[in-house]
This record gives structure tokens, C-alpha cells and sequence, in this order.
């Protein structure tokens, strides 16, 4: 078996780390030294107190270029969404309580069904779908809106659908007042508890 010089396996390595996709395109003045000894006795002493780098494998700089075409993918998606959500302007009267739809049709609160203007069923992810009252003709069902990606939509609903139902109740306000009636129960309960002490 031939036995290689330190000189020729160093430049074996060197030919070798060219086959690595992408180094093989560095032009010459990135790869021309124009004093190697220097450049030589500089690494030489540098790498007498540091350990030396890992050898790059074949498959570093395509993960690299992985990595990029992943990532703008992800911006262009990102940016497609901020143009789609960007493009829908909503309208708000408060003083009708009427809301403006992207396409510019509008709805208040005698458009909505009194009995059950609203389905919060999605609710939890920030959607509603507000239901028309029956037989009405400028809507053929309901009305699903995403309030995540709106600032102030979901104000807005609110005061549109209480305008239709004062007594309708979201999710929030009947958490808020199922704990205020728990506490209220808890406060009566401790103070028939004080009256029946006759030693209190």
C-alpha cells in the first residue's frame, strides 16, 4: 500500500473538502494566501492553545441551504397571511351598532335571530358565527368571523350581538357570574352558620 507524505495527505484532504457541495464555487481571492508561511506559523500558534474544528461533512452546507429554503417558505407564508388579513377592513357604527362586513355589507342588531344571535360553540378559538334572524334575505346562513386577527372586532360583536340579546351571555361573563354567585353562597352560608352559635 502507498504510504503518502504529510504534504500529499494534506492536499488529498484539501481536494477531498472541495467535493463538499458549495465549497467548490469560493473564487480565488477567498482561497489565495499572499503569505503562507505567515499564514502557517499564525495558525500553528493559534492552534497550539485551541482545539481544531470539526471537519465539515458532505452534507453540512446542503442542511445549510435545507435550512434557508425552509425558512423562506415560512416567511412567504407568513407574509401571504398578513396581505390576506390586511386586505379585510371592518366597519363599526357605534351608534347603530352595526357592523361592516369586507365587501361592504352591513350588519346590526335587527339582522340577528333575538332568540339566538350568536354561536359560540368555536369560541375558544376565537370564532363566532353570528346567525340572522329567520327569513332573512341578505343572509343565507351564518356569518363566521375569526376575531383573533381583528383589533377591535371582538368589542365590536359583543356590543353588536347584546344589541339583539341584551341577556346573552359569552363565555367570560358567565364564568364571572357563576363565581360571584359561588362566593355570595359561601359568604350566606358562613353567616347562618355565626347565627346559629348562641355562644358567638
Amino acid at each position: 500500500m502507498l504510504e503518502l507524505s504529510e504534504f500529499d495527505r494534506a492536499k488529498r484532504d484539501w481536494l477531498e473538502s472541495l467535493a463538499v457541495p458549495g465549497l467548490g464555487l469560493l473564487n480565488a481571492e477567498y482561497t489565495r494566501i499572499k503569505d503562507p508561511q505567515a499564514e502557517l506559523d499564525r495558525l500553528s500558534d493559534y492552534f497550539q492553545s485551541h482545539s481544531a474544528p470539526p471537519e465539515l461533512s458532505p452534507y453540512d452546507i446542503l442542511t445549510q441551504w435545507t435550512i434557508c429554503v425552509v425558512c423562506w417558505g415560512i416567511a412567504a407564508v407568513t407574509l401571504g397571511l398578513f396581505i390576506m388579513v390586511g386586505s379585510k377592513k371592518f366597519g363599526w357604527d357605534a351608534g347603530s351598532k352595526t357592523l361592516t362586513l369586507p365587501g361592504g355589507r352591513t350588519i346590526g342588531p335587527s339582522d340577528l335571530d333575538p332568540a339566538d344571535p350568536a354561536d359560540l360553540a368555536r369560541w375558544h378559538k376565537f370564532i363566532i358565527f353570528l346567525r340572522p334572524r329567520p327569513g332573512h334575505s341578505g343572509f343565507s346562513g351564518p356569518v363566521k368571523l375569526d376575531l383573533f386577527r381583528y383589533h377591535p372586532l371582538e368589542d365590536w360583536i359583543r356590543d353588536l350581538v347584546k344589541g339583539a340579546d341584551p341577556d346573552f351571555e359569552f363565555p367570560d361573563e358567565a364564568k364571572r357570574r357563576a363565581e360571584a354567585e359561588a362566593a355570595a353562597a359561601e359568604g350566606g352560608g358562613e353567616g347562618e352558620a355565626i347565627e346559629q352559635d348562641p355562644e358567638s
